[in-house]
């Protein structure tokens, strides 16, 4: 069983007095170990996408932390997400979804299916050296990608 650290709290708090920009949300985030990072992008996946009200969590692993710093609230055994922190928390979710998260991808060229991170797209570039055309990953040019290249977690970058 992941614990998340109390350092969740402060994200969360900070979330709900709208007090953190999204580069302080990402640096508070990353203080916490990978294992509750990821608790934290299960629980928001299944906040955030859920159609119908507060979600029943399937592991309620901690989340007395997460509902304590702001980020969910608690309503009778159902978490949500204020409506006044939807924004950064969507953005939050993004950052680790494209942080840990992985897409499959089919090479014609070696008829495997490859992992690529999720939400990375394919450019092609030339290079100014040598002239040749190499196909290599991106994410999209947003505020999410300025904070994995700000913390240096941008998988796109690291796997050139």
């Amino acid at each position: 069983m992941a614990i998340v650290a109390p350092e969740t709290r402060l994200i969360l708090n900070a979330c709900k007095e709208n007090i953190m920009d999204l580069q302080e949300l990402v640096s508070v985030t990353e203080n916490l170990t990978d294992d509750c990072q990821r608790v934290l992008l299960r629980a928001l996946k299944e906040i955030l996408y859920r159609q119908k009200g507060p979600a029943k969590l399937k592991h309620c692993i901690e989340l007395d932390c997460i509902v304590g710093i702001g980020m969910l609230v608690n309503e009778g055994g159902r978490y949500a997400i204020p409506e006044d922190a939807k924004k950064r928390i969507r953005k939050l979710y993004t950052y680790l979804l494209r942080k840990f998260d992985n897409d499959s991808y089919f090479d014609p060229e070696t008829c495997q299916y490859v992992e690529i991170p999720k939400g990375a797209e394919f450019v092609s570039t030339v290079d100014a050296l040598t002239g040749k055309t190499v196909l290599c990953l991106q994410f999209p040019d947003d505020e999410v990608t300025e904070m994995l290249d700000l913390f240096g977690t941008n998988r796109c970058r690291i796997q050139q």
